[in-house]
């Protein structure tokens, strides 16, 4: 992240997921992480998320907690509809 700008400012970074291939319908796009960045002029940052595993479950009809292996789909960005996007490929260990 890059404050381009002249001034200082603030940032709610978000970071959303997508499991396209559950078994269940779930949210087009859960939040999983959010930080809170501050830039003064021309300073960037890194930033870095943790999406843990079970954030990627959900119960099934029968109740049973379930991680569905497949592609998920990562948003990152200042709100839902504008992000960056990657997709990664998730397996169970």
């Amino acid at each position: 992240m890059q404050n381009t700008g002249d001034v200082a400012g603030d940032e709610i970074v978000q970071c959303y997921f997508r499991d396209p291939v559950a078994q269940r319908v779930r949210p087009v796009r859960k939040l999983a992480d959010f930080e809170k960045v501050t830039l003064q002029p021309g300073e960037s940052k890194r930033i870095a998320f943790h999406i843990p595993k079970a954030a990627l479950g959900y119960y099934d009809q029968d109740m049973n907690f379930v991680i569905d292996e497949g592609l998920i789909e990562i948003h990152i960005g200042g709100n839902v509809r504008d992000t960056l996007e990657a997709d990664v490929h998730f397996v169970q260990e």
